[in-house]
């Protein structure tokens, strides 16, 4: 996996931060200083600091798998899912057991729920 850079602030020299240079027509260059204009609320402004941390998460590998690790993972979440899928061929609409189970007595459940309302075991 390819790392991101980090960024760097840009960095103004003391007391020249409003100043612009507009070169001319005629070849001459002169510098002004420029004062923004209706700004209505001062936001946060994006700093090597803030993004850095996003950054360099993205680059530990060890908290992260790869794209190939992703994808077997996925293809066996997918055949998990079809042989479940596979074995109830009415795709869990009906109870395709005969037995209605009143109670429990004598029956130990190690997994499922049992359905009271529907005399039901349930997986």
């Amino acid at each position: 996996m390819s790392n991101l850079p980090l960024f760097t602030d840009r960095r103004y020299e003391y007391g020249r931060e409003k100043e612009y240079q507009i070169p001319r027509q005629d070849g001459t260059v002169e510098a002004v200083q420029i004062e923004k204009l209706g700004i209505v609320e001062e936001g946060s402004r994006i700093q090597a600091a803030t993004l850095n941390p996003i950054v360099e998460h993205v680059n530990d590998d060890s908290i992260h798998i790869t794209r190939a690790e992703f994808d077997a993972a996925i293809s066996s979440l997918r055949n998990e899912v079809q042989l479940i899928k596979s074995t109830f061929p009415d795709s869990f609409m009906y109870n395709l057991f005969s037995k209605v189970f009143t109670t429990l007595d004598g029956i130990v459940l190690i997994r499922g729920y049992y359905n009271e309302a529907q005399s039901r075991l349930e997986v």
